[in-house]
């Protein structure tokens, strides 16, 4: 489990279903967030995490 932080906190408080990040690379790959944590699903999407290719989501967009 990855302990809460200042980020974390930020997208709980405002309720994201999903947060798309990337800026995270090599060794941190390995210990990067991704997948559900409470109500958001985390996908990070940094180049060489994605093996240089699109990251697929799988999300459907809903409507405002």
């Amino acid at each position: 489990a990855h302990e809460p932080s200042g980020f974390t906190e930020l997208i709980d408080e405002h309720g994201a279903d999903i947060c798309v990040y990337g800026h995270l690379h090599g060794q941190d790959i390995r210990t990067a967030l991704t997948g559900p944590r409470g109500r958001t699903n985390y996908f990070l999407v940094s180049a060489d995490a994605a093996n240089f290719a699109p990251a697929e989501l799988g999300i459907q967009v809903r409507e405002p």
